[in-house]
């Protein structure tokens, strides 16, 4: 199990499971062992965050831009709205 006390907690994911994978492999030419850790981190995007950040807004705005086409031209709103 890996230390995570340092772990700054992201709105955008979070970290399901990790473990830390340490072998030692010797070969025929060297007489000491060669060391090897592998990390293995299991993380989840969180989907919440990107729909508040980007989709929501560009829906909004899209929204927005199809209200000034229902106002009449004449209408003194929709040079207010289409600064």
């Amino acid at each position: 199990m890996l230390d995570l006390s340092n772990y700054i907690l992201s709105p955008e994911w979070s970290i399901l499971s990790s473990k830390a994978i340490f072998k030692e492999t010797y070969y025929p030419c060297c007489p000491e062992p060669y060391p090897d850790i592998s990390f293995y981190i299991l993380i989840e995007r969180q989907s919440k965050f990107y729909s508040y950040i980007l989709i929501l807004p560009c829906f909004l705005l899209s929204w927005l831009t199809l209200v000034l086409f229902w106002l009449p031209p004449e209408t003194p709103a929709k040079m207010v709205l289409g600064r």
